[in-house]
Order: C-alpha cells, then structure tokens, then sequence
C-alpha cells in the first residue's frame, strides 16, 4: 500500500468519479482504474461501491482513510522539519584566545537578525580542527594558525607572533626577545601533546634540536596563565599585534599590567594567524554565520596605530 494510492483513493471520494479523479490526476482512467485494483486487491476487497452516479466508499473503510493518509502526511512533515532543521544548525568551534570576544555578541547577533539559526559552540582547541572541518563535524572555526602557509578555505583576519611569557623579574623574559634555542632547560607550561600547537613547537624543538622541559601539562589557557602568575613556568603563546592585540590576547592584559612579562621568540620566529576557516558544508545558514564572523573580527585587523608590545614594555 502506497500513499500516492490512498491520495487517489480521497480523490475518487471526493470528485465521486475514476474519470474526474484521472483528470485531476492528469493521466488516463486506465491507470486510476490499475491503481485502485491494486490496491483493491491488497486489502482484500472492493473499496468502492459502483453504481449508475459514479462510486461511493465502502462504509467500513471511509473512517480509515483519511486517517491513515494524516498520519502519513504528518510523518513526512515531520522528516521535512527535522531536515529544515539540520540545515539550519551551524556549528562553530572558536579558539580560546577569541571565545571571550566573540561567542556572546555573536549569539546575540544571530539571534536578532537570523531567528531560524542555532549556534552550536564548541572549542577549537585540538589537532581534530581540520577533519572536523572536512567531514562536516564542524561548519565553521575560528582559531590561531601558526606558520606561513594557509589552507584555501582560511579566511586570514590578522597577526602575531610567539612569545615566552613569565613574571616581570624572570630573566629569560628581561629582554624584548629571546631565541628559541635559549627556550632548553627553561620549566615550560604548555597544552599537552595531542595538540597541534604543542606538536609544532615540539617540531623547531626537534629542529634546533633541544628539548622542551614541560613541568605542567594544561589545555585550559586560564589555568596555564595562573601558574604563570604564581611563578611555577613560562608560557608559548601566540600574540597578535595592534588592535587585536588590545581586544583578544587571553595573556594582554597581564602584560600590560606588568604581572607578566613577554618575549618575543626569534632564530626562528613562530609566526601565527588568526583565520575564519569554513567547511565542506557550505549551506547557505554556514555562509551567513561566517559573513558575521568576519564581520565582527574586521575592527581587529584595522591599521589604527596600537602599542606594540615592546612600547607597552617601555611604558
């Protein structure tokens, strides 16, 4: 039994005709008659009594039909709805250095001018970013990359640098900068190894080849910059510059306050990039979330002249 049967079983009851019921339908009588045969036969028995004024349903079965044919069109509604709205969940992992910046205006953002969109945040903190990206587990990122290259899907925002951060009387952060080879021995408080930017500095690590004395392992950037505060280790971190620096950095206001102290990393320098990369789902609710993305994260890249770090240093 099939829905397009049961639809054309309501049409006959209603136009009162096989004729009438195959010119709505657009086809010939011959193929209402097969049809409702069909299904005749699959029930076990005529569904219609026919007579000189046309046909009229079996008393038996007229309560049923329009039952079953509701119930079938609600299912079908239903699987619509649930695929509406699929489409219309975009899921967002953002970095700790923006999360703070971004995920409250952003909702509120979205909420006003995108009612039928629902964010779903999540942290863009592991080496996953990218197949999370690629297979659809995640629409749009927003997060540090460090090196020159980027992906094609990266959306470049702003940049920085990387940076040895420790209290103000440490000596390895009493210069301006400090090559990455001085960086052996030192007691290091960096993310844990399954990260992609614990694995880079490992790799100019290996390069150089010295090893990186890790005395506290943490992925939470609060609770790295705490133990910072307290003295047990220094931090890698990437910094952007300008603007962005004044609005995103988790670390900047330590530094400007002078709790910590930065230097910047050379021999080599560790560049980063703060990038809107978007995934292989490109509906048009991801397109529209990203634009806002962009959007907000575009007063960060402004030239408007910003201390540098070495000037907030100096003051």
């Amino acid at each position: 039994m099939e829905l397009v049967q049961l639809r054309m079983v309501r049409l006959i009851l209603e136009t009162g005709s096989l004729y009438q019921a195959a010119l709505r339908l657009n086809c010939a009588q011959s193929v209402v008659s097969r049809q409702l045969a069909a299904l005749e036969y699959e029930c076990g028995g005529r569904l219609f009594h026919r007579n000189a004024r046309g046909v009229r349903l079996t008393e038996q079965l007229m309560p049923h039909v329009d039952t079953i044919i509701a119930a079938a069109e609600q299912m079908i509604g239903s699987g619509k709805r649930q695929k509406a709205d699929a489409e219309d969940e975009v899921t967002i992992a953002v970095g700790p250095q923006i999360a703070s910046y971004l995920t409250g205006p952003l909702c509120k953002r979205i909420s006003e001018e995108h009612p039928h969109i629902r964010l779903s945040i999540g942290d863009a903190v592991s080496d996953n970013i990218r197949s999370d990206l690629k297979e659809g587990r995640t629409d749009v990122a927003v997060f540090m990359r460090s090196g020159r290259a980027l992906c094609a899907d990266d959306r470049e925002i702003c940049k920085g640098e990387t940076y040895l951060v420790g209290l103000p009387n440490s000596p390895a952060t009493a210069a301006e900068s400090i090559a990455f080879a001085e960086l052996a021995g030192l007691p290091l408080l960096l993310p844990s190894q399954h990260t992609e930017w614990r694995r880079s500095l490992e790799a100019v690590a290996s390069r150089k080849r010295i090893s990186l004395s890790v005395v506290a392992e943490a992925n939470t950037p609060g609770s790295r910059a705490a133990m910072a505060r307290d003295g047990v280790g220094y931090l890698i971190v990437p910094l952007l510059e300008g603007r962005a620096a004044a609005r995103l950095g988790w670390i900047a206001e330590d530094i400007r306050t002078d709790r910590l102290r930065a230097a910047r990393i050379v021999e080599p320098n560790i560049p980063i990039t703060l990038v809107v990369s978007i995934g292989h789902n490109r509906r048009k609710s991801v397109e529209i979330v990203a634009k806002i993305v962009e959007e907000m994260l575009s007063d960060l890249a402004d030239p408007e002249p910003q201390p540098t770090i070495a000037e907030a240093r100096a003051a």
